[in-house]
C-alpha cells in the first residue's frame, strides 16, 4: 500500500553526518489522528533531530521546522494519513493547509501528502493549497472484472510468492488461489498482504 511504499522510498535515501552536520535526504513522517498545526510542527522538528524539541510558540516552531529542513538538505518530504487532519473539522483543515504550505514556499522542497481518499477534501476546500499541488495521483485497488486487471493481480502475486521466504513457489499467482485471495480481500492491498502473511508463519 501507500505506507510501505514512502517507507521504502525513504529507506533508499537515510540519513547521514557529513562534517559534524544531519543530513537527511528523505524526511518521512505518519501524522496521527486529528492533528493540529503545533502537532505537526513537532512531528517534524522530531524526526528533524531539532534540539529543541517541541518547546516554544507556533512562530518559533515554524522557524526551526524551515531552519532544519534546509540546512539538513532534505530534498522531500512525506507526510503519510494526511487524511488525519481532516477529522480536526473545516477550520482546523484550512490553518494546517496553510501552514504545510507556507513551510514548503519558505523552503522550497517539495511535501507529498498521502492519504486515504477523504484528504482529497483538503485540495478541494482550499484554492491556495491546491494551486500547490498540481500532480495528484489514486493507488486503485486491484480489479477482477477485465482480463487486464487479473493479469496485473496475478502478476503482483508472482512478486510477492518469490519474496515469500520459502524454497520453493507457493502458487498465489495460480489462477485458483488468486480468484480465492481476490474474492478474500477484494483486491485491497492491507488485507490481501495481512492474508499473505498471516499464511506464511
Amino acid at each position: 500500500g501507500k505506507s510501505t511504499f514512502l517507507r521504502h522510498y525513504a529507506a533508499r535515501y537515510s540519513s547521514r553526518r557529513e562534517a559534524g552536520c544531519l543530513v537527511q535526504p528523505v524526511i518521512y513522517e505518519e501524522l496521527q489522528s486529528k492533528t493540529t498545526i503545533l502537532a505537526a510542527a513537532k512531528v517534524l522538528l522530531r524526526k528533524l533531530e531539532d534540539p529543541g524539541g517541541g518547546r516554544g510558540n507556533l512562530a518559533d516552531l515554524t522557524y526551526r521546522v524551515t531552519h532544519q529542513i534546509r540546512a539538513q538538505r532534505v530534498e522531500v518530504v512525506l507526510i503519510d494519513e494526511f487524511n488525519h487532519i481532516v477529522e480536526t473539522g473545516d477550520i482546523t483543515v484550512n490553518k494546517v493547509a496553510d501552514w504545510f504550505k507556507q513551510v514548503a514556499k519558505a523552503t522550497n522542497v517539495p511535501f507529498v501528502m498521502a492519504g486515504m481518499p477523504t484528504a482529497a477534501r483538503v485540495i478541494q476546500g482550499h484554492e491556495q493549497f491546491a494551486g500547490i499541488t498540481p500532480y495528484r495521483y489514486t493507488l486503485d485497488q486491484f480489479d477482477w472484472s477485465s482480463r487486464r486487471g487479473r493479469t496485473a493481480f496475478r502478476e503482483f502475486l508472482a512478486r510477492v510468492d518469490l519474496a515469500l521466504p520459502f524454497d520453493g513457489m507457493a502458487g498465489l499467482a495460480d489462477k485458483e488461489w488468486a480468484e480465492a485471495l481476490f474474492s478474500a480481500t477484494d483486491g485491497r492491498m492491507r488485507p490481501l498482504m495481512r492474508q499473505i502473511k498471516q499464511a506464511a508463519i
